[in-house]
């Protein structure tokens, strides 16, 4: 039996529906979760704006090499390749006022969103200096203490980093000029984790590496001789600075780190 003209009519009228329907919701899938819905709500937070906060951080990431939108869509599509880069461009690119909150802001997204398991376990494998970096910017965008915060996400807070980070032999020339221009807080981390070592650096190899350090009561109480300080930059201003004790003999005998 044939269809009418009106029944054939709404035959097609009800089959593009459906295919429409379901090219909608393919595309809807392919989308999800919504980047662009991230970096809004990062730009809209507390630690951004509407106008300028994530701009900011995107076009300093395009300045460093990096498709920040890209990244956190892939973040956000729980591929850990694009969660190393995120982590990676934490240290890497230089993000300062809105384009560092509105990167922390990012990142907390991102964590509320994919699970401690998932970003803990990617962050565990970073250098110790990145994990370091990606916890200081989280700690701001949670605006809470770090034994807080670490209660809600172990993995990511918790991690032993001096037991999992791989062994570093060496440190970029960039990580050095951060550190002796800017007195950057991560570059120092790099730096001691590869080169400052208890019963195995000597005096000279500390100045070598870091500059002079402050070495007398008027820099910073105790210090002397056998005792220097580095003060460092550090978003969060916690045990940023670098207290280094030598033996007799000029041989490091204990690093430490200090709030003030």
């Amino acid at each position: 039996m044939g269809l009418h003209g009106s029944e054939l009519r709404a035959l097609v009228t009800l089959r593009f529906a459906i295919i429409s329907f379901a090219v909608l919701a393919s595309g809807c899938a392919a989308l999800r979760p919504d980047t662009s819905d991230v970096i809004a709500k990062a730009s809209a937070s507390e630690f951004g704006s509407s106008c300028y906060g994530c701009d900011d951080t995107i076009a300093v990431a395009r300045a460093a090499g990096y498709d920040y939108r890209k990244i956190v869509d892939g973040c956000l599509r729980r591929d850990g390749s694009d969660l190393h880069v995120i982590f990676e461009l934490t240290t890497r690119a230089p993000f300062d006022a809105a384009s560092a909150q509105g990167h922390a802001a990012v990142l907390g997204s991102i964590l509320r969103r994919q699970g401690d398991t998932f970003f803990g376990g990617v962050l565990s494998r970073e250098p110790e200096a990145t994990q370091v970096a990606v916890r200081d910017y989280l700690q701001y965008d949670f605006a809470v203490d770090e034994r807080e915060v670490a209660g809600w996400y172990p993995i990511t807070f918790t991690a032993n980093a001096s037991a999992i980070r791989a062994p570093v032999n060496d440190v970029p020339a960039s990580v050095y000029r951060q550190w002796h221009e800017q007195r950057n807080y991560y570059a120092l981390v790099q730096i001691i984790d590869a080169h400052i070592h208890v019963n195995g650096t000597t005096k000279a190899e500390v100045r070598e590496k870091l500059g002079d350090g402050l070495d007398n009561r008027d820099g910073y109480p105790n210090a002397g001789p056998d005792f220097w300080v580095y003060p460092s930059s550090r978003r969060v201003p916690w045990e940023h600075y670098l207290l280094v004790e030598f033996d007799q003999r000029g041989i490091v005998k204990e690093i430490s780190w200090a709030s003030e």
